[in-house]
């Protein structure tokens, strides 16, 4: 008789947890979400783009329009320094160096403010882990080969594409620099990025337009 009743005691206790554990309940979770509780792990991590160690996918627009322009800053600093050192590694050696400098070097450290200060920002676009920084020029294709240029890239190579589509390719330090007849909008675009795949988490593009 008294294991009649233990068993009949088990089998209540037991009854008592079937329906959570029917409904996916998890050991050492509550069976209900608290409301506002935060997503999980694999959620956060998936929803995160992590640039110079900070989640721009948490910043609002006001935030990510200013860390994007600290960016800008970092960069074209970046491609003026290179430009620089490329242009004074091409002044003659000798005794007329110091003349040749001031004319040859003139401006050497401004070309990257030269290109991009200029620019009208145009949308920002976030997709597959990174982001994509448009900018709007006038002028040609022949106008955006004229700013690769200046850019004073090493490496340079072309490449052909569908539909007629050419350009150039080369790097500006450690940055990769592309220069193309078409893209977007059938507008010649130049594009920049870091040569570094695991940094290349910010694609700058310049695209000319005539009008």
């Amino acid at each position: 008789m008294m294991l009649v009743l233990q068993v009949t005691l088990v089998l209540a206790v037991l009854s008592q947890h079937a329906f959570p554990l029917t409904h996916g309940a998890v050991l050492g979770t509550s069976d209900v979400p608290t409301e506002g509780a935060s997503p999980s792990f694999e959620s956060e991590v998936s929803d995160s783009l992590i640039i110079e160690n900070v989640d721009v996918n948490k910043l609002s627009e006001e935030n990510l329009e200013d860390f994007l322009m600290a960016l800008d800053e970092k960069f074209i600093g970046e491609l003026d320094i290179e430009v620089g050192k490329h242009t004074l590694e091409s002044v003659p050696s000798g005794r007329r160096t110091k003349r040749w400098i001031p004319l040859v070097a003139r401006g050497a450290f401004a070309v990257g403010r030269g290109i991009f200060r200029a620019l009208s920002r145009a949308k920002v676009s976030k997709s597959a882990g990174k982001i994509t920084r448009q900018y709007n020029r006038r002028g040609d294709f022949k106008k955006a080969v004229s700013d690769f240029h200046r850019l004073k890239p090493t490496n340079v190579k072309r490449f052909n594409g569908r539909d007629g589509l050419t350009g150039l390719e080369g790097r500006v330090g450690k940055h990769t620099v592309k220069v193309r007849s078409s893209s977007s909008g059938k507008r010649p675009t130049i594009e920049s990025y870091r040569t570094d795949k695991a940094a290349r988490k910010i694609i700058r593009k310049v695209r000319y337009d005539k009008n």
